[in-house]
């Protein structure tokens, strides 16, 4: 019997080392696991990404203070809220469906994959966002998390630098060096008569004058070795027929093998100059014809011209 009862107590001892040794483990589990949900809280709060976790019913458990700054609200006033009062009236049907989905099917519409998406302010007035989806169940309970970045100052800039490359009156593109273009504003419909589609679906050597190919590559192969573009003319033909010239300053991304490019029409320049060079050519073989001395002097009394006829007169 009394060994019995020893046996007893030496299980009873052992059970109890058991115990201690579970409690201290799960103690350093339980610590860990603060440890991690601390260091959780801090990331979360910390991000500079809107963070907003909410459960299947659409209630809003986690806000951190990115969120704030993007809608308005504190944590203290819309945690335990619906998610909803975020969401614009326009989105609200998909984002129901898309609930709807994963607690039907475990399948997100969402994707988690950063999409263009709108928020609703405390305000009132909606705001463009980037927002990324996840989701994940625990139990019998799905729950989700949203990370949105505003995105207003950079669509912003965008819609004022295309505003501007828009009303630009000069031809503004990117080409690559392969021979096509990348973009073209729309001032090259305006100018050459082409669409933007076919400008991009042609290798631009398509549009530019056969005689200046040559002269082309050679400027095409000197950006590619870095080198800047000034003052660099070619002849475009337009879609009626006729031929415009144009003057170019490009700038190299040699390392993308793309070209930023800026055209002027300078056809009517042009034009004018070869007039103006006519008319000089004209006068001068008709005071060559003549016999009267004709003197041509600039408002400062300096000689710019005379005919033979002055020459053979003598000295003036």
């Amino acid at each position: 019997m009394q060994q019995n009862v020893h046996k007893t107590k030496n299980g009873l001892t052992e059970e109890v080392r058991k115990l201690r040794q579970r409690n201290s483990q799960l103690e350093s589990s339980l610590a860990e696991t603060k440890r991690q949900a601390e260091q959780f809280q801090a990331a979360f709060e910390t991000a500079l990404d809107a963070m907003i976790i909410s459960d299947q019913e659409g209630t809003i458990l986690f806000w951190n203070t990115a969120a704030t700054k993007l809608t308005g609200y504190s944590a203290e006033e819309i945690v335990g809220r619906s998610v909803t009062i975020i969401i614009p009236d326009s989105q609200m049907d998909a984002y129901k469906k898309g609930l709807e989905n994963i607690i039907a099917k475990g399948v997100s519409t969402f994707g988690k994959t950063p999409k263009l998406s709108m928020i609703k302010r405390k305000d009132g007035t909606e705001i463009p966002v980037v927002a990324a989806m996840s989701h994940w169940k625990l139990g019998d309970t799905y729950y989700f998390g949203g990370s949105f970045r505003d995105i207003s100052e950079e669509l912003r800039t965008k819609e004022e630098r295309e505003r501007i490359l828009n009303l630009s009156q000069d031809l503004i593109c990117i080409a690559g060096m392969d021979g096509y273009f990348k973009y073209v504003n729309p001032a090259w419909e305006k100018t050459l008569g082409y669409s933007t589609e076919q400008l991009l679906r042609q290798p631009f050597l398509d549009f530019i004058h056969p005689d200046d190919h040559q002269k082309n590559d050679e400027e095409v192969a000197r950006l590619a070795a870095g080198k800047l573009t000034v003052n660099f003319e070619n002849r475009y033909i337009h879609k009626d027929g006729s031929i415009r010239t144009i003057t170019w300053r490009a700038v190299p991304v040699p390392e993308e093998r793309l070209m930023f490019c800026i055209g002027r029409d300078i056809t009517e320049q042009r034009q004018k100059e070869q007039a103006l060079r006519a008319q000089e050519e004209q006068f001068r073989t008709m005071a060559e014809s003549t016999i009267d001395a004709i003197v041509v002097i600039d408002d400062t009394g300096k000689i710019q011209y005379c005919n033979k006829s002055v020459e053979k007169s003598g000295p003036i």
